[in-house]
């Protein structure tokens, strides 16, 4: 034919469209107005094939909806794509095979009622020959379908499936929309031969035979689509299967290895642009995303340590968190147990495909070839699955202090930063106060040059030997002798954190003032690490002495010259009060570690008094904020005792046990000195409260009292009694007063309480009532000596008939008692 025309013509699709309509697809005019509303009936089946792809009805195909019949618009579209991948070289004469494809289709259905459709699997039959000429059918796979439409029963639909599910894997990857899934509602709606009936049936016969075929191992599975399942394929697919069951029955320890592989991989990524920078002079905090079973060692890096479902219980995690209490520099991250079957399984799927492909090793065929492909993105699908999920779950994940404190700044990302900083100054207390200064470089520098005010560059006027720094590396050296990288790395770590250079240039600075001594003559920081230094011991001078004597009498010791020694004592013992009285029982603070006022206690004469001034500035400072501590417990404590007697007399309700529940985190969290105030607050709403729920019970017991009383007043014994008699009667059965309502404040409310609790109150308003009926026997008893006391029998009354026998053994009884008295008093 090429040969014969030798002009080439281009059409356009719509072109194409154009000629098949006016030709092969032209109606009569008669049935198109009939054959319009057929398909309007119809519309819904005709929207909802291949609905949410580029295949897909859309509004504008309604006008050519009688012009393409019996050929959907889904049908035309999935056709034309399939015809653009089998002619990649154009050779075929786009109008000529369409035409022939029309032509073929609507023969199929020419004799059968409107509403027949040609099934969109019938390019296959057109294409067969193409197909396999261009090496897309491959022989074994051809086989298989020519097969199954050989034979009889449901074999020839099961045929057509076949050719359905390997039209869909010709269509583009690309994830251009031209991809369909080849699950079970794709292949039947590409089969789909009437849009009249209802296609529910269809559809299920349809879902029937893909698992039938699933289930001969025709088909294989993969996600939610179904794939071919060629000879070689089917080998692949067994090696597989017999993978993921092993992996399933006997792989928890590789499925857990990998979840938590991916689980630590998820964090690292979300925080490897995280950076703590600490303080004013942003020293750098390494951390470490922590997934070891044992605790990690928080010296050096701070730490998040990943917790999961999967290995502990969530509430097992929380004691334990709120066991390591709010001083430690501990961050965790909960990773809840949730998707947990779906992890699972991708977890499976991914291994199984990874270890197949491991035993099947390189493809020598195309089938194989195939077949890898197919296993290679199977592992691949499952990667992505598993990240994904791993993803979704992690996001989820809980962020806690030690303690218990929740992080709740915004992203993970963001919850592990803010924690981190939250426990930089955790792990290392002692370095914002003491070290925390930008300049420690140029320090160092002028230490170098052998500068005795180097530490005026970070704003320090005093001596050296004052400085903090230098306070707890006089400490640290003591008596003995430390090599400098014993004391770089003492300082380095928890709770210090100090960087090297500020440690370096205090050691240069003490050196250079004589207040620690070494052999190394030419002393540099290169030398510092293998250096050994020693404190240098020095007398007492006059000034010493007055210093002294100025450090007791502000701490508001008299002492006079001459007592130096024996103050220290005094003053000692006055540190070692002021820190017992500021820790102890919760909510206080942990007690204070006193161990360096002990070693300053074990050491006598001079060496103890310079010690007192080696160290005067933090003992000042400590002695201060001690002293400032202790009176603002003195001050708190009593509202917290309070707080705690309030709290046993209030009943349950969830207002109250909130308020319980903030009144445990105090004494957990030992927040006493905490600022602000957690207490005072916390008392005025239980006082507030408790009040309320007080005042209610007496206003009921007063309301109730006044009803009976002037029962009690209108009754015809009791009124009849001389003023003595009733006064007597009221007296005896607590009846003489009833209680007021007053302002009440914390203390004089929990007075009240003890002598009557609020369970006490509602006894005393059940009560009430029987001491009335009490007071108004006695004064039958006076009034009515004779009278005889009936209490009414408890029955179950059914029917008339019980009524009348109740009544009539009632009424027996009663007159029998009045022949014994005078009166009956009834209960």
């Amino acid at each position: 034919m090429q040969a014969r025309f030798t002009v080439n013509v281009n059409l356009s699709d719509t072109d194409v469209e154009t000629v098949t309509r006016k030709t092969v697809l032209e109606k009569k005019p008669s049935v198109i107005k009939p054959l319009d509303q057929i398909l309007e009936v119809a519309l819904g089946e005709i929207s909802r094939n291949l609905s949410g792809t580029d295949f897909a009805y859309i509004t504008s195909d309604r006008s050519m909806l009688v012009a393409d019949y019996p050929i959907l618009p889904s049908t035309r579209k999935f056709w034309k794509k399939i015809l653009q991948v089998i002619d990649t070289a154009g050779t075929s004469g786009q109008l000529r095979s369409q035409l022939r494809i029309v032509d073929e289709s609507i023969k199929k259905v020419a004799n059968k009622d409107a509403g027949n459709i040609v099934p969109a699997d019938l390019i296959f039959e057109q294409k067969q020959a193409q197909l396999l000429q261009n090496a897309l059918l491959l022989n074994d796979t051809n086989n298989l379908i020519v097969g199954k439409k050989s034979k009889t029963g449901d074999s020839l639909l099961e045929g057509r499936i076949l050719s359905v599910i390997f039209l869909i894997e010709q269509l583009p990857k690309d994830g251009s929309g031209s991809r369909i899934k080849s699950n079970e509602t794709t292949i039947a709606e590409l089969l789909l031969d009437n849009i009249v009936e209802s296609s529910d049936a269809f559809r299920s016969k349809i879902k029937g035979l893909i698992k039938k075929l699933v289930d001969e191992n025709v088909l294989m599975v993969v996600g939610d689509e179904y794939k071919l399942q060629t000879k070689v394929g089917a080998e692949w697919e067994k090696e597989y299967t017999t993978q993921a069951v092993k992996l399933n029955n006997s792989g928890d320890d590789l499925i857990q290895g990998l979840r938590n592989e991916k689980i630590i991989y998820f964090f690292r990524d979300k925080t490897k642009a995280v950076k703590i920078l600490q303080g004013n002079s942003k020293q750098i905090r390494d951390f470490e995303i922590w997934d070891k079973a044992e605790r990690p060692i928080t010296t050096h890096k701070l730490n998040v340590w990943i917790r999961d479902g999967w290995n502990e219980n969530e509430s097992t995690v929380l004691n334990e968190i709120r066991e390591e209490g709010a001083d430690a520099p501990l961050v965790y991250a909960y990773v809840k147990k949730f998707r947990d079957q779906d992890l699972r399984s991708a977890i499976i799927q991914f291994l199984a495909a990874e270890k197949t492909l491991d035993a099947k090793g390189q493809p020598s065929s195309p089938e194989e070839e195939q077949a890898r492909k197919s296993m290679e993105t199977r592992k691949g699908l499952a990667k992505i699955e598993i990240e994904d999920l791993i993803g979704k779950i992690c996001l989820e994940s809980v962020v806690y202090l030690s303690g218990g404190t929740k992080v709740e700044a915004g992203t993970i990302k963001d919850n592990i930063e803010e924690a981190l900083y939250s426990i930089a100054d955790r792990q290392f207390p002692d370095f914002k106060g003491k070290a925390d200064h930008k300049d420690w470089d140029k320090a160092l520098n002028k230490a170098l040059q052998g500068d005795p005010d180097a530490l005026k560059k970070i704003g320090w006027d005093k001596e050296p030997k004052d400085h903090p720094v230098a306070i707890e590396i006089l400490r640290f050296i003591g008596n003995g002798t430390k090599q400098g990288k014993e004391i770089r790395n003492h300082f380095i770590r928890s709770p210090y954190g100090w960087s090297q250079d500020a440690i370096d240039t205090i050691i240069l600075l003490l050196r250079n003032t004589e207040h620690i001594s070494t052999l190394e003559p030419d002393l540099n920081q290169a030398k510092i690490g293998n250096a050994a230094f020693k404190k240098e011991i020095h007398t007492l001078t006059a000034a010493d002495k007055i210093k002294l004597r100025k450090i007791y009498q502000d701490a508001g010791i008299s002492c006079k010259p001459g007592e130096e020694f024996l103050h220290s004592n005094t003053y000692l013992n006055q540190l070692k009060t002021l820190a017992e009285s500021i820790g102890g029982d919760a909510p206080k603070p942990e007690p204070v570690n006193i161990q360096f006022l002990k070693d300053i206690e074990n050491l006598d004469g001079n060496e103890r008094l310079l010690r007192i001034l080696d160290e005067q500035e933090d003992l000042k400072a400590k002695h201060k904020e001690w002293k400032q501590k202790a009176a603002l417990i003195e001050k708190r404590e009593p509202n917290w005792s309070l707080l705690v007697e309030l709290a046993n007399y209030a009943n349950s309700g969830e207002s109250m046990e909130k308020l319980k529940k903030e009144i445990d985190a105090i004494r957990d969290n030992r927040l006493l000195l905490q600022e602000p105030d957690p207490i005072y607050n916390k008392l005025t709403d239980i006082t507030d409260k408790l009040k309320t729920a007080l005042n209610e019970l007496k206003q009921k017991y007063i309301d109730l009292y006044d009803k009976l009383m002037v029962g009690l007043q209108s009754n015809e014994y009791f009124s009849k009694l001389t003023p003595e008699q009733k006064n007597s009667i009221l007296r005896t059965h607590q009846l003489l007063g009833k209680p007021e309502i007053k302002a009440l404040d914390s203390k004089s409310l929990l007075l009240n309480l003890q002598k009557a609790s609020l369970e006490a109150w509602q006894t005393k308003i059940a009560a009430l009532p029987g001491q009335f009926q009490a007071a108004i026997d006695e004064a039958v008893k006076i009034l009515a000596p004779q009278a005889k006391t009936y209490e009414l029998p408890k029955r179950t009354l059914s029917n008339q008939a019980d009524i009348d026998k109740y009544i009539s053994e009632i009424k027996k009884e009663l007159e029998n008692l009045l022949k014994e008295s005078a009166s009956i008093i009834l209960k």
